[in-house]
């Protein structure tokens, strides 16, 4: 996966705790991260929790930490994935994008734990 799928996730996780848990809201969710798209519009997410976060007998998923996170928070509301494609002139999508690299030149960023962590760290224990 890359930096960009990363941080689509991390961006998505944070618009998903600002959301009340009190109760469950119906939310839509425009991506243009296909693979964030079809791992929820595919079921890919039921399959991959179910089995332990691998993609299939041996490889573990890209980010686990960020899926079970996501996982979590999208299991308190009804969410709808939508695909958009990026970078095609979409005025909405055009300014995420522009948001999302002015954010990533800032000089305060907090420190991804689950990507830059430990050699010794171990998710699954």
């Amino acid at each position: 996966m890359t930096t960009n799928n990363r941080m689509e996730m991390m961006a998505l996780i944070f618009a998903l705790k600002a959301v009340s848990s009190k109760k469950a809201y119906k939310i839509k969710v425009y991506t243009d991260s296909k693979l964030i798209a079809d791992a929820y519009n595919l079921d890919w997410i039921t399959k991959w929790r179910a089995n332990g976060w691998k993609r299939n007998k041996k490889e573990f998923v890209l980010n686990p930490d960020l899926w079970i996170e996501m996982a979590k928070l999208t299991d308190i509301h009804n969410v709808e994935f939508n695909w958009v494609k990026g970078h095609a002139g979409i005025p909405e999508n055009e300014r995420c994008d522009f948001l999302s690299k002015q954010a990533a030149m800032a000089d305060n960023l907090a420190i991804d734990v689950g990507y830059e962590r430990p050699d010794d760290f171990k998710l699954f224990i």
